[in-house]
């Protein structure tokens, strides 16, 4: 198992780096999308912090998906396995982000929209390498013969 440095290093390499800002500006469009749908929930509906939260992250999971998939890493086989995979590690997502809300808003009174803000910026670094080294992972089995054994196969 890798270090979290050694994971950080990682992410200096080219092909890593790529996807990892395309992976940013896409999940700021679904990040868009999330704090749209929980602005309204939390301010206009009055609806709890860490419901309000439940409620708007799979908007923007399911953009996220799709446009990860199309764009991102190009990955377009195994549709439903894929997607289950990218819902699941937002699940994760969203349990951690409801658990920090909860006690960085509900127990210690820090204010909702900003802890909702930085709970996002901690949830797109965590699902950023599970998503590339889970969900759109390419087995060697899925490759041409004459790129198996390769490690970065785009």
């Amino acid at each position: 198992m890798q270090t979290l440095f050694q994971q950080l290093s990682y992410i200096l390499q080219k092909k890593t780096t790529h996807q990892f800002i395309l992976y940013i500006i896409i999940g700021t469009s679904g990040a868009s999308l999330d704090y749209t749908v929980f602005f309204i929930l939390f301010n206009y509906l009055s609806v709890p912090a860490a419901i309000a939260s439940i409620i708007s992250m799979p908007v923007g999971i399911i953009n996220n998906f799709f446009w990860n998939r199309q764009f991102n890493f190009k990955i377009k086989d195994k549709l439903w396995q894929r997607f289950g995979s990218f819902l699941s590690i937002g699940a994760v997502g969203i349990l951690i982000s409801t658990g920090y809300i909860y006690v960085a808003h509900d127990l210690f009174g820090l204010e909702g929209n900003i802890t909702k803000l930085s709970s996002i910026v901690l949830i797109a670094i965590i699902q950023f390498f599970l998503n590339k080294y889970i969900t759109f992972k390419v087995s060697n089995t899925d490759l041409p013969e004459q790129m198996k054994g390769k490690d970065e196969v785009f």
